[in-house]
């Protein structure tokens, strides 16, 4: 038994590497840093072709007006 629900949506290092060519994959690089801009550390390394996605900004909604979720 797995211990994610989903297994089929994780790729091993060896299944990742092999579809990096794949013109029919994007692989987005989401991570984050709670204070700041993540980009610096993305564009320290990543994965090859990969693109950055900063969440917040490109995948986050603005926060309400009235400050509550």
């Amino acid at each position: 038994m797995s211990p994610f629900a989903r297994p089929d949506l994780f790729w091993s290092t060896e299944q990742t590497a092999a579809k990096l060519r794949d013109p029919h994959l994007r692989v987005v690089d989401c991570r984050f840093v709670f204070e700041g801009d993540a980009h610096p550390e993305y564009l320290s390394g990543h994965l090859p072709g990969a693109v950055h996605c900063d969440w917040a900004r490109d995948l986050s909604a603005p926060p309400p007006t009235s400050g509550h979720p």
